[in-house]
């Protein structure tokens, strides 16, 4: 996704890190340093619990850059395939709930972990169905 992406609401943003970031299945501190490392995103409170320092990481830079393609850079590059080999369920349910966020700005990540632009959700129910038709298409190719 090349083109300028605009600035993600804060509610997604927020949801999208709390589900990256979750304490129990989520990134891990240290990936989460990495990874803004790796994309020339700055740190601002690395000594924050692991979802608010990512929440405030990707919005100061959004802000910064008055766009969202440093967002989908770090989703895109955290949900990479590659990464979660010894782990393919992890993969599919962040993917499952990472898409239940984003169909509200209009966005849904694919198997290929890159975001696509789709129609934006308006409802629950209608974010819920998209990311529930994702999972449902992955069970009948029997990768979930």
């Amino acid at each position: 996704m090349k083109a300028r992406v605009p600035e993600f609401a804060s509610a997604v943003l927020e949801r999208t890190c709390e589900i990256l970031a979750d304490t129990h299945s989520g990134l891990t501190g240290s990936e989460i340093g990495k990874l803004l490392a790796l994309l020339g995103i700055d740190d601002p409170s690395p000594e924050a619990t692991k979802r608010v320092r990512l929440f405030h990481a990707l919005s100061n830079r959004q802000s910064a850059d008055r766009c969202g393609n440093l967002v989908v850079a770090f989703i895109e590059e955290a949900m990479k395939p590659v990464r979660h080999t010894g782990s393919p369920g992890w993969f599919d349910e962040k993917r499952h709930e990472v898409n239940t966020a984003l169909a509200f700005a209009g966005y849904e990540l694919g198997a290929d972990g890159k975001l696509r632009v789709c129609q934006p959700a308006k409802t629950l129910p209608q974010a819920e169905e998209r990311a529930g038709r994702l999972r449902a298409e992955l069970s009948n190719r029997h990768y979930a």
